[in-house]
């Protein structure tokens, strides 16, 4: 290095990517409890407004930013891009982990931040996971879902220990075989090698800008990306009580849920017991809840929703007081 010349560090930037219910999160807490250090920080992007995702995933000593209620793809982005720079700015990360929302398009999100005029950042290491019986089912694949696939540097085919043992093995091929130059790692829960997270190859630069130039000229001749507005497909409904749940009628509703509900999660407080549910598809699990939350609270996502219809089905099960 000639004399005087400073080396410039920069920060490394891992994106996590899926659909709803992939199991991102999952991936998040197993990575975290490997070990990190202060010199990593994390950002949470939740399509929903109840933030529940940075609850089970905030630790002590852990440096968190959470961008909630929207995609930093699209209607979030000019926060992301403002919090991004005020995280470099305060904590100097030489890591920066980013777990985008389940509908967001994640080359929008790598586009956007090798944008960015004010900060130093390599470019961005996509990881992408996939529900294995969503592969299985071809359940969610669409324009959306597949481009989460394309963008990926790394596929994490999750929930291996949901698909039947006969046909993983080809499953894991079939994805292999569309994404050859994409490695596939299998897990359950998101568990993997952290050495094979963190290793990740960067992107080439060149290619990432190139494809950034582009966008923007189908943007000059009117074409419409719809992956760049897609949050406008998706809605929510947040259902709070104070009160306790009726736990055989919860069931049965959550087991009658329309095909339109991507999604479903948050904390339910029965007679004797506080429990944190997770919906995708039709699998159903509890588990114990996060610190933090109060109340009951759940969150349902998915294409249009008939809010009168799910707010009227879950207050009918408030056991009265």
């Amino acid at each position: 290095r000639r004399e005087g010349q400073e080396r410039v560090t920069m920060t490394s930037v891992y994106l996590l990517s899926g659909f709803l219910g992939a199991g991102k999160t999952s991936l998040m807490q197993h990575i975290l409890s490997t070990g990190v250090g202060p010199d990593t920080v994390v950002f949470v992007n939740e399509f929903g407004r109840l933030g529940l995702d940075g609850k089970l995933i905030q630790r002590e000593g852990l440096s968190m930013y959470e961008l909630n209620n929207g995609c930093i793809c699209c209607s979030l982005k000019d926060e992301l891009e403002l919090t991004l720079e005020r995280a470099i700015r305060e904590r100097r990360p030489r890591k920066i982990l980013i777990e985008a929302s389940g509908v967001a398009d994640p080359g929008s999100i790598v586009r956007l931040i090798a944008s960015l005029p004010k900060v130093q950042l390599a470019p961005t290491r996509t990881i992408t996971v996939v529900d294995g019986r969503a592969w299985m089912h071809q359940r969610s694949i669409g324009k959306l879902y597949l481009s989460q696939l394309e963008q990926a540097d790394l596929i994490i085919f999750n929930k291996t220990d949901l698909v039947p043992a006969r046909k993983l093995e080809g499953l894991i091929a079939s994805l292999q075989e569309k994404y050859p130059d994409t490695r596939v790692v299998p897990a359950v829960r998101g568990v993997i090698d952290p050495a094979v997270f963190w290793g990740v190859p960067e992107p080439d630069r060149a290619a990432v800008e190139n494809a950034g130039q582009e966008e923007e000229h189908d943007h000059e001749h009117g074409h419409d990306h719809e992956h760049h507005h897609h949050d406008h497909e998706f809605s929510e409904v947040v259902f709070r009580t104070d009160g306790v749940m009726d736990r055989k009628g919860l069931d049965a509703f959550l087991s009658s849920l329309p095909e339109n509900v991507d999604r479903a999660k948050g904390q339910v407080v029965f007679p004797g017991e506080t429990l944190y549910l997770d919906v995708v598809g039709d699998e159903i699990s509890w588990r114990r809840p996060p610190e933090g939350l109060t109340g009951t609270c759940l969150v349902f996502i998915g294409r249009k929703l008939d809010e009168k219809s799910l707010q009227d089905g879950l207050r009918a099960l408030v056991l009265p007081a």
